[in-house]
This record gives structure tokens, C-alpha cells and sequence, in this order.
């Protein structure tokens, strides 16, 4: 499956279309792999989750960062347990409220992706259970 992605101007793009972006790439890289969407920027309650896919009988809840080469922390320390801890009551609620109904999920996994777009390439990194 081809996608277009925004293309990049002159002026950079600013903070949320830069994420955008990276959450359509991250999205591209699970179907590729044979994961099954089941949602993007889920909102439970005040919280979103970036991206949901399933294979088999794992769920894997991904936050997606968009990191520029040169950040002085990696996509994972950027994930701190805050923000951790939010995905987990994000995932529990969201479970409780509808995945706890696709009675073949059994596991859950939090993974992290990186995308990077420097000079008109995309750089992606996967970490599989990254916490939880």
C-alpha cells in the first residue's frame, strides 16, 4: 500500500503535522508487517492513544514520537513514566469499555516508534515492549 505523506515545504512543518506524519508512517510500518489497524489517535476519556494494531492474540498499543536526528534525548526517554503510566490507564479504559468484547486478544504490548524526516528521508525505529 502506497501513501502520500504531506510533503515538506521550504518552512518546516510545524510540531503536529510533523506527527501526523509520523503516526501515518508508524501506521504504514504495522500493516506492512501484518498487523491489523484497529485505531489511530483513540480518545478514552481526556487521553489518546496514537496508534492500536492486533496480530493474533496480541494487542500492541504504540506511542509514536517524532525525533529530529540531533534531540538530546532518545524516543524512549522521551516516553517518561508520566506519560506511561497515561497510556496504561488509556489502555485499561478503553479495554474495559471495548477491546474486552474481541475475546481473542490475551496480551497486551507497548511499543515505541521513532520517525525522523531529515533531508527528505524517513528514518523509523521500533522498540517492542518498551514498558509495562
Amino acid at each position: 500500500m502506497e501513501r502520500a505523506y504531506p510533503s515538506q515545504s521550504k518552512k518546516p512543518p510545524s510540531r503536529h503535522v510533523r506527527g501526523r506524519r509520523a503516526e501515518a508512517v508508524a501506521a504504514d510500518y504495522f500493516f506492512a508487517s501484518g498487523f491489523v489497524p484497529l485505531g489511530a489517535n483513540v480518545r478514552a476519556g481526556p487521553l489518546e492513544l496514537d496508534l492500536i494494531v492486533e496480530q493474533g492474540d496480541l494487542l500492541v498499543v504504540v506511542e509514536v514520537r517524532s525525533r529530529k536526528r540531533s534531540a538530546l534525548e532518545t524516543a524512549l526517554e522521551s516516553v517518561r513514566p508520566k506519560k506511561q503510566a497515561q497510556v496504561q490507564r488509556a489502555t485499561a479504559a478503553l479495554w474495559r469499555k471495548s477491546i474486552q468484547t474481541r475475546t481473542h486478544l490475551q496480551r497486551v504490548r507497548y511499543d515505541v516508534i521513532t520517525v525522523s524526516f531529515e533531508g527528505g528521508r524517513v528514518e523509523l525505529e521500533h522498540i517492542e515492549s518498551a514498558f509495562g
